[in-house]
């Protein structure tokens, strides 16, 4: 059951109404106030915001179901589990790599690369020191000229000396670091991933409009000694790609 509380919505704020349901739907999944299996009734919905349309309460409907929070049933549409982040192992693959998968003409650009410091509340749960100077490397990746994926890497000094000035446009950001240190020995990667709407930073840098769905992943990438030399940012807009290629630790056992 739907109640008004839960859907209150502010025509004050410069948000716009249908942009304000979508996020009190999504928040309401996600913090299990609507739990799974609740139907989220057209009706009910549009009783909360009268001055928008059928059509356009079914369209914001049809975002959440793109977020994979819900999913339509019969002529109505459900709420699922709330997408509380999965952990997943992986071999070390680039981001390059796992567009490379799915597209031929993958082109991958370097946006920038500086120097920032790791704050424990921005970088959540990064092996790093408090305030120690990491390395950020921004990069971009087309299809067809269509900016579809953009990751934020962040690596500390400590490890890399002297990477700023490192040539990353010569080849994958594992392949680079593997050449240029040649001494640590890369393993695996613990991707913390889901699907998101994309936030005003995630919108600006794609050019798509706030909200879109796009897959997020965190990647917390480590060596053989189990030190973490990666922490990384990465977002693809989901209606360009299907993540595959995961790895349970029980398998990553067998694989290594």
């Amino acid at each position: 059951m739907i109640s008004q509380p839960l859907f209150e919505i502010d025509r004050r704020k410069k948000e716009s109404v249908d942009v304000q349901l979508y996020n009190t739907i999504v928040q309401a999944i996600n913090k299990q106030l609507l739990p799974s299996n609740t139907l989220l009734q057209l009706d009910t919905l549009q009783s909360f915001v009268p001055e928008l349309s059928q059509q356009r309460v079914l369209e914001i409907l049809e975002d959440v179901v793109n977020a994979g929070l819900a999913r339509k049933h019969n002529d109505g549409y459900v709420t699922l589990t709330r997408k509380f982040p999965h952990i997943t192992y992986h071999r070390l693959e680039a981001l390059h790599d796992i567009l490379q998968s799915q597209y031929s003409n993958v082109r991958e650009e370097i946006a920038q690369v500086s120097i920032t410091k790791h704050y424990p509340k921005k970088f959540k749960d990064a092996e790093f020191r408090d305030r120690e100077l990491l390395c950020v490397v921004q990069r971009k990746y087309y299809v067809l000229d269509q900016l579809i994926a953009f990751s934020n890497t962040y690596l500390p000094l400590r490890m890399f000396k002297k990477i700023e000035k490192v040539d990353f446009t010569q080849g994958t950001i594992y392949e680079t670091l593997q050449r240029e240190y040649p001494d640590y020995s890369f393993e695996y990667s613990r991707r913390i991933s889901s699907v998101i709407p994309s936030t005003i930073y995630v919108s600006d840098v794609l050019g798509v409009t706030r909200n879109t769905p796009v897959y997020y992943g965190r990647i917390h990438s480590f060596t053989k000694r189990y030190k973490q030399f990666e922490y990384c940012d990465m977002y693809v807009l989901a209606n360009y790609f299907t993540y595959s290629r995961e790895f349970s630790a029980t398998e990553l056992k067998k694989i290594l």
